[in-house]
């Protein structure tokens, strides 16, 4: 299976496994179920440095 890395958005830092992060989206975007991991991808990730 193909796994792409998270990048933070700010940084562009890799994202580490373990790691909190924050994703910025807006409301209007949030319809439906989705698995959690592709959505990140393509939304705004910050790492938990650049977050703060």
């Amino acid at each position: 299976m193909f796994l792409e890395k998270l990048k933070c958005a700010k940084c562009k830092r890799e994202i580490g496994e373990n790691e909190n992060i924050t994703i910025t989206t807006n409301r209007k975007k949030l319809k439906g179920i989705t698995n959690l991991n592709s959505w990140a991808k393509t939304q705004k990730v910050l790492c938990e440095n650049c977050s703060k």
